[in-house]
């Protein structure tokens, strides 16, 4: 496995350096690609170095580090965030889980503590990125997620309440990560090893929403976040939702949204909410 990139993020000089210095990075399978003083540098740092992991301190000047992780969540969907803290808070913590961060290390820090932290997050990227390799070995999209759904019964049609659910929540997950790739309705029901008609019902009836409609919210929310949370232009912003002529993405997003991405990004309001298709 190739090293995994590292970017870290704190406001006090002294910890970057003791972080830098203390960890035995190539050891653990990891490249320092990158520091930051605090949460605004650390989002262009991230956007620049991709980096499969994030060491943030909570509160940084600008944009704190549960905030950062978020937005950086968006352009990196399989980041794995760290929290660094000399807040021995609960509410931390809370914020913390919601942001799926792997864990949370309390100031002082400790060698064996931070190393053990990281091992757990290298784990958890050669798990996924072993089983990309598997899905990206197999002949097509089909055999891979049939796989990954662990498709049962699907010549008889006899699926129980719960293995609909589950397919389901699997096939939104596969959108969330993949929506850049515009899959269509009959790809995404064959992966699901589910009859094109009845994986559209039931799709609708779990989601609450139709399929077509939820690629469109849902790339329009990205692209509403990563105006908010990047200085990507607006070319690139299309690029990476798929849309393959930026005007084309301009005009869909300024029917949704009744402005421009250009007009919306002049009129930012930091507390916009972040809406159910975050991942």
């Amino acid at each position: 496995m190739s090293l995994a990139k590292v970017v870290i993020a704190d406001d006090e000089a002294w910890i970057r350096s003791l972080l830098r210095n203390m960890v035995d990075w190539q050891r653990l399978g990891l490249r320092l690609a990158g520091e930051a003083e605090n949460g605004n540098a650390a989002l262009v740092e991230c956007e620049k170095k991709a980096p499969d992991i994030l060491i943030t301190d909570v509160k940084m000047p600008g944009m704190d580090g549960l905030d950062l992780i978020s937005r950086v969540s968006v352009l990196l969907p399989n980041l794995v965030p760290i929290v660094i803290s000399g807040y021995d808070d609960f509410g931390y913590a809370q914020r913390a889980i919601r942001e799926q961060v792997i864990d949370y290390v309390l100031k002082p820090i400790n060698k064996i503590e931070i190393e053990t932290v990281l091992q757990k997050a290298v784990r958890k990227i050669r798990e996924r990125r072993e089983m990309d390799e598997r899905f990206h070995n197999e002949s097509g999209k089909v055999k891979k997620l049939k796989e990954a759904l662990a498709c049962r019964n699907a010549e008889t049609g006899m699926l129980l309440p719960a293995d609909v659910d589950d397919r389901i929540a699997r096939a939104r997950t596969y959108l969330l990560e993949h929506y850049d790739e515009n899959p269509t309705l009959s790809q995404i029901a064959d992966l699901s090893c589910m009859n094109r008609t009845y994986f559209s019902e039931m799709f609708k009836l779990k989601m609450g929403i139709g399929f077509g409609r939820f690629m469109h919210d849902l790339k329009m929310e990205k692209a509403r976040l990563l105006l908010e949370g990047s200085a990507l232009n607006i070319r690139e912003i299309s690029e990476l939702l798929g849309f393959s002529d930026a005007g084309y993405f301009s005009r869909v997003f300024r029917t949704h949204y009744s402005r421009s991405p250009e007009e919306y990004r002049n009129a930012l309001r930091p507390e916009a909410p972040i809406s159910q298709y975050s991942s």
